[in-house]
């Protein structure tokens, strides 16, 4: 069966404020929700925010339907800021990017290459604050391999 190597980038400007919020940017076979990881049986390659996590900016984040594994930070995260997030599956790797900045790769937890995966992007607040996202631009390419 060929293997699909996608390759996922999307633009978008953080709101006034990422104090106290949760923001992911995945491509995830299922239903999103307000949580850190998502429940079993879901498979995904993501960015996430999270204050609720501690993460330290925008980090890596991969699901293989049981095991989430998280990456070191890949980049800082302001407000007000517009981002060029990129993930770029490639064999047994996935390699994160934030505006062309340094790939950080991850080979652990992947999705499986049978995964129908869907893209999604959302914010959650953690406080009585209304967040936002901007979106600009999406793009999704697949390479397959025979």
């Amino acid at each position: 069966m060929p293997q699909c190597d996608p390759e996922w980038v999307y633009v978008l400007q953080t709101g006034a404020s990422v104090a106290a919020v949760r923001i992911w940017v995945i491509l995830m076979n299922g239903a999103t929700s307000d949580a850190d990881e998502f429940a079993a049986g879901r498979h995904y390659m993501a960015f996430r925010y999270s204050t609720v996590a501690s993460d330290p900016g925008w980090v890596g984040v991969t699901k293989d339907g049981t095991t989430q594994a998280v990456t070191g930070l890949v980049a800082a995260i302001a407000a007000d800021t517009i981002y060029k997030l990129r993930i770029r599956k490639s064999g047994s790797s996935i390699f994160f990017s934030v505006n062309d900045g340094t790939e950080v790769e991850h080979t652990s937890n992947l999705p499986s290459a049978t995964s129908q995966l869907t893209w999604y992007a959302f914010v959650y607040t953690q406080a009585a604050a209304t967040k936002s996202l901007v979106y600009y631009h999406e793009h999704l390419k697949h390479a397959v391999t025979i």
